[in-house]
């Protein structure tokens, strides 16, 4: 990929069209370059939820720890689904920095977004995470009790073998 693709993909990002926005954020997630961190990261200010949930997506592809501190910030999006994404970009980056606004977002309101912060803590796998979990486990829906189950299991597992 030249350096023109690149900033012609990031200068997309402020298009006028949500759908070139879209397409472009994409794109750079596919491309999974870290120097596309930055743009992607000014775009999750912008007022679509779509593009707000396909730059989240695109940052978790990449999996840069630059993104970490505005993904947690976007744990507490007004979109569900943007929350839920970000718990999961979270959870593919794999950074222990995000074990405590993971567990915050085991008791927010929405179900789906409690099941994927307990996915993204299994996947992180630090045992700090086993307390909240523990909790997760009495969760009202079922499903995010099964995933804190499932999550803690994971934590075991890989601090056997380390």
């Amino acid at each position: 990929m030249t350096i023109q693709m690149l900033d012609a993909l990031t200068a997309q990002l402020s298009s006028d069209n949500l759908k070139q926005r879209c397409e472009a954020a994409d794109e750079l997630g596919e491309l999974k370059l870290p120097e596309s961190v930055p743009a992607l990261i000014q775009a999750l200010q912008d007022d679509s939820p779509k593009l707000r949930k396909k730059a989240v997506e695109a940052l978790g592809e990449i999996g840069s720890a630059e993104a970490i501190p505005v993904l947690l910030k976007h744990l507490q999006d007004p979109e569900q689904v943007v929350r839920k994404k970000a718990a999961e970009a979270l959870g593919l980056i794999g950074s222990p920095v995000a074990v405590e606004g993971l567990l915050a977002a085991l008791v927010e309101p929405d179900a789906v977004v409690r099941r994927k912060a307990a996915e993204a803590l299994g996947r992180i796998g630090d045992v700090a995470a086993r307390e909240g979990l523990k909790l997760a486990m009495q969760d009202a829906d079922k499903d995010v009790a099964l995933k804190a189950v499932a999550a803690l299991g994971q934590i075991s597992v890989r601090n056997e073998l380390t």
